[in-house]
């Protein structure tokens, strides 16, 4: 476990995680760095709108290019990273060596001879240690919340 903060430029975005050993109680909470370093960036190909989720040694966030990375919180260094259909992901959430993240798109219907847009979503699990994809779920509208 990280001892130290972390400081990652993920996209156009930096996100600092803070990691601390999880073995206090309250009125002994944790104090958090006056300052941090950069200990290392990541770009990814298109912005962070998620949290990114810490389980074990890595860190977990999706980006605006599709993809769901997998990192090593202190190299930075990405373990695997899985390519979703389409863009629009969500923050993920693990339980059990599974990860499991929202995905939102439109599919086109012809109407009355025009075509509409209609909003769509997918739901997928992960198998935490190499990204392979276990199941995924369509929804006939968005999936607007984290999992």
């Amino acid at each position: 476990m990280c001892e130290r903060s972390i400081r990652m430029k993920i996209g156009i975005m930096v996100v600092t995680l803070f990691c601390a050993s999880m073995a206090w109680s309250a009125p002994e909470a944790p104090t958090m760095p006056d300052s941090a370093e950069i200990v290392w960036r990541f770009r990814a190909h298109g912005p962070v709108n998620g949290s990114p989720v810490i389980s074990g040694d890595k860190a977990y966030f999706a980006a605006g290019d599709g993809c769901l990375y997998c990192v090593d919180p202190e190299t930075g260094e990405v373990a695997w990273k899985f390519q979703a259909r389409h863009k629009g992901l969500g923050t993920p959430a693990i339980a059990d060596g599974k990860i499991v993240f929202a995905s939102n798109y439109f599919e086109m219907k012809q109407v009355n001879g025009k075509g509409q847009a209609e909003e769509k979503g997918l739901l997928y699990c992960l198998d935490e240690a190499g990204g392979k994809e276990i199941w995924k779920k369509r929804f006939p509208d968005l999936v607007l919340a984290t999992p």
